[in-house]
């Protein structure tokens, strides 16, 4: 089995679940363990090169949530609900999030304050 640390941002909670539902579904339905990922799991494999990887990672939110959407393991672990309610969240959130520009540090810093002023006063 294969475990990649999520993000420093995700709910610890929600991970945990999401791993013993994908977990328990590979035990009850007999399912093999894909090979290793070998080099970056974020880059499809090069052509002809067989390393492990069955599918690309999602490499956008829009990416990562459809692949939410799309996953009936997960969702049903979650509560078809709250899926719901998360990803009608994180899409309103698309919305607001500042668009990228060539200037990395200057996007960086843009990010951070729109996180503070979206989420900090929830704390």
């Amino acid at each position: 089995m294969e475990f990649r640390v999520p993000s420093a941002s995700a709910n610890a909670y929600f991970v945990v679940a999401g791993l013993i539902a994908a977990g328990l579904d590979g035990i009850e339905n007999k399912l093999e363990c894909p090979a290793d990922v070998k080099g970056d799991a974020y880059l499809p494999s090069p052509e002809g090169v067989n390393d492990g990887r069955s599918e690309q990672l999602s490499n956008t939110l829009e990416d990562a949530l459809a692949a939410l959407e799309a996953d009936t393991v997960i969702c049903e672990a979650l509560g078809n609900r709250f899926v719901h309610n998360f990803l009608q969240m994180k899409r309103d959130e698309l919305i607001d999030l500042p668009k990228p520009t060539a200037d990395e540090e200057a996007d960086a810093k843009e990010l951070q304050k729109w996180c503070k002023a979206r989420y900090q006063p929830l704390i």
